[in-house]
């Protein structure tokens, strides 16, 4: 005959699931909290170019002095202003924080990559994507302010792209800064994109490209046939010379825009 005896012990896991249970829960109050707080900075960015002050600007910029979105809006908030002719400066200085704030190398050889093994690819590859849109509209804001400060100068002057080396310093590294800002956006995109087509007009007015203008103005005007884009075509064909087409298009604007037309 033999004995069998069995001792019970109690289970040594117990006190440890407690203790998970608690750490989940604490984990948990700490995500909420992170959360909200990051909802709450979004809705500020969010209404920051609502609202013509720089109050949050200057309070998120010290909470969350590498959070891209918050220097992205900032240059939305300066180039959507009323007097934004009067705001050329603070533009470009917008535009090039937000340039600086983006590891170009690292992002051109993410981009780069045909096959991304890790487990977060899809999340790297979406923040990503994120830069090199938040990337290319910088460029592209930055580049329109520098060409609408050279082409006011030239209409107040009269200047041409002959005169250009009579000019003061401040156009003389305008010019040079848009020639530069052009080859950057060619790094990153076509001209034909329709983020970078307004750029691309207004890059190829200042150096008297005026054909290559009317393309780029007639592609805007298929994407968005406002008046506006209509009144851009009719410009560079004067100055093609075109005054024929210039004259007809202008004198159909009555009736492609009734509402906008004054009888007397």
């Amino acid at each position: 005959m033999v004995s069998v005896q069995y001792h019970l012990i109690p289970s040594p896991n117990k006190q440890k699931n407690g203790n998970k249970d608690k750490e989940k829960d604490v984990e948990k109050e700490k995500d909420v909290k992170d959360e909200f707080a990051d909802a709450l900075r979004d809705l500020k960015i969010q209404w920051m170019a609502k609202l013509d002050e720089n109050v949050f600007y200057e309070e998120l910029k010290e909470s969350y002095p590498t959070h891209l979105p918050l220097y992205v809006a900032r240059l939305h908030q300066l180039d959507n202003e009323k007097e934004r002719m009067k705001r050329m400066d603070a533009i470009v200085e917008a535009a090039d924080d937000v340039i600086s704030r983006i590891d170009q190398t690292a992002l051109a050889i993410n981009l780069a990559m045909k096959t991304d093994p890790r487990p977060e690819a899809a999340t790297v590859k979406s923040d990503m994507e994120r830069q090199k849109s938040s990337l290319i509209d910088a460029l592209c804001r930055k580049g329109c302010a520098l060409a609408d400060t050279i082409l006011q100068y030239h209409s107040q002057d009269g200047a041409t792209s002959e005169e250009v080396d009579s000019t003061g310093d401040d156009t003389k590294d305008s010019v040079a800064n848009l020639s530069a800002t052009f080859w950057e956006i060619l790094k990153w995109t076509e001209l034909t994109d329709s983020k970078v087509l307004t750029f691309a007009y207004k890059h190829a007015l200042v150096n008297k490209m005026h054909g290559r203008a009317l393309k780029f103005a007639i592609k805007l005007l298929e994407d968005k046939p406002n008046k506006e884009n209509w009144k851009n075509c009719i410009q560079v064909m004067k100055l093609l010379g075109w005054r024929h087409c210039a004259s007809f298009t202008e004198s159909s604007l009555s009736i492609m825009f009734p509402q906008e037309y004054a009888p007397f």
